[in-house]
């Protein structure tokens, strides 16, 4: 899963099996980054409708994914203090 725009169709908003399992994978991670008191389904789904907006608009790095994911539910935390 690398670049910005699916392998096979270049639609930012058409995943394929490797690219949905990839989304899977960060949305584990971000949520493995999140302190347990926030472990929350509502956060989860938070996580995972942001990756999915993310992903949509073309990004696929996995590791800018969980970053930008943590950043978007938690817009108050300082940098890096997630």
């Amino acid at each position: 899963m690398t670049g910005r725009y699916s392998a096979s169709t270049g639609d930012p908003g058409v995943f394929t099996p490797e690219e949905v399992a990839a989304l899977g994978a960060s949305l584990d991670g971000a949520w493995d980054g999140l302190p347990s008191e926030r472990r929350t389904p509502g956060t989860r789904k938070a996580l995972a409708y942001a990756i999915m907006d993310l992903a949509t608009h073309g990004e696929r790095d996995p590791a800018r994914l969980i970053k930008l994911a943590l950043e978007e539910i938690t817009p108050e935390a300082p940098h890096g203090a997630i």
